[in-house]
């Protein structure tokens, strides 16, 4: 790279704080530079160097005021409250420093009214009937429906039972998502012996097979 030496020197100088640290620093870059067939040299350039930081301002610590709003209020909320301020907390109070004009500011709090807020309420409430409606059937043969149409409820406890020539196995499960997803996933770890873990009917399945 043809600006190998110079961003090499400008970083040296950037991160030393003098010319002896950058002196001390530089040798084993130097060096390095020479085996890669660089010729370029590092020097010290004060104007490079890391300038002090100046001290930053501290924040003023601001306390607020937020009166609800309303236009049925005549009074002048915020000149009568700053009137307050002035005539509780007068110079030579020993909280004047923290409250007085420029560190006490005020903002009108504008809430939702209770029309606004009823109807909030009834549009979550419809949405969540909604929700809990169960979906109409989407099987490709309807009549071959295993729940007879109700293959998309959720929250459903169910059973199944698996059995052979000796022996009777009875499952009990819950399905929080559409019980038709919770049948095929069972007719899958059912049918590939990688998923036999998958619960434990499939379990059962396979130590009875």
């Amino acid at each position: 790279k043809k600006n190998l030496v110079p961003m090499i020197n400008n970083r040296l100088n950037s991160i030393s704080s003098n010319e002896t640290v950058f002196n001390d620093s530089k040798i084993i870059y130097q060096d390095a530079l020479q085996k890669s067939g660089h010729n370029g040299h590092l020097q010290w350039d004060q104007s490079t160097s890391t300038p002090h930081h100046t001290r930053t301002r501290r924040r003023r610590a601001i306390i607020w005021f937020n009166p609800p709003f309303s236009e049925n209020v005549t009074t002048k909320i915020g000149k009568e409250f700053f009137k307050l301020l002035e005539k509780h907390f007068p110079p030579r109070h020993k909280f004047h420093k923290i409250l007085n004009r420029n560190n006490v500011k005020l903002s009108y709090s504008c809430t939702p009214n209770i029309g606004s807020m009823i109807k909030s309420h009834n549009r979550k409430t419809l949405d969540r009937t909604e929700e809990n409606q169960t979906l109409p059937c989407n099987c490709r043969n309807k009549e071959q429906c295993l729940l007879d149409g109700q293959c998309r409820a959720k929250a459903v406890v169910y059973q199944a039972t698996i059995s052979d020539t000796t022996e009777s196995f009875s499952y009990i499960g819950i399905s929080e998502p559409e019980v038709k997803k919770r049948i095929s996933k069972h007719k899958n770890s059912m049918k590939y012996r990688e998923h036999e873990q998958d619960t434990e009917l499939s379990k059962k399945f396979w130590e009875m097979k």
